[in-house]
């Protein structure tokens, strides 16, 4: 690859340019709406959909890596493993899941997180409406240390 300030077309070439700009002004009869760009893949940090068919719709738009960051999931570890075991298409990560460390320490619950989780952790209300106490803190921390170790990337709290 070389550059240059006056880019020109050639089979087999690789031109690095500085903007937009220089292909419009420098190339006579270059097309904006026939130009290819070679870019660097695209980083979802709020991705919702963890699913091969999502995965497939974000590889049109450029995405290479999709982050559920938002609300995370727990345990971290058997949802690396289920990811794995989908073939994914993209690269992906998920930071861990905040509520449900709260919902299991102040509940009592393992439940993995979900939707129909999180449904079902609604019928028990203490999680939401109570301030944890000492003792209960005291079990949402290793939940959440315990998802870093395990691969999570930061802790999500859900939004």
């Amino acid at each position: 690859m070389r550059r240059s300030r006056a880019p020109s077309i050639a089979p087999g070439t690789f031109f690095v340019v500085q903007s937009w700009a220089d292909c419009i002004t420098n190339m006579p009869g270059f097309n904006l709406r026939q130009a290819l760009v070679v870019a660097p893949g695209f980083i979802d940090l709020h991705a919702h959909g963890q699913s091969i068919p999502a995965d497939r719709m974000q590889a049109f738009d450029g995405v290479t890596t999709t982050l559920d960051l938002e609300a995370g999931v727990l345990p971290v570890a058997s949802w690396y493993r289920r990811q794995a075991t989908k073939g994914r298409v993209l690269n992906y990560g998920a930071s861990a899941n905040w509520a449900f460390a709260r919902i299991g320490a102040m509940t009592g619950s393992n439940a993995e997180s979900s939707l129909e989780g999180f449904g079902n952790a609604m019928r028990d209300r203490r999680w939401v409406e109570n301030v944890a106490s000492d003792t209960e803190v005291a079990g949402i921390l290793p939940r959440c240390r315990r998802a870093g170790i395990d691969c999570g990337v930061s802790t999500g709290g859900g939004a």
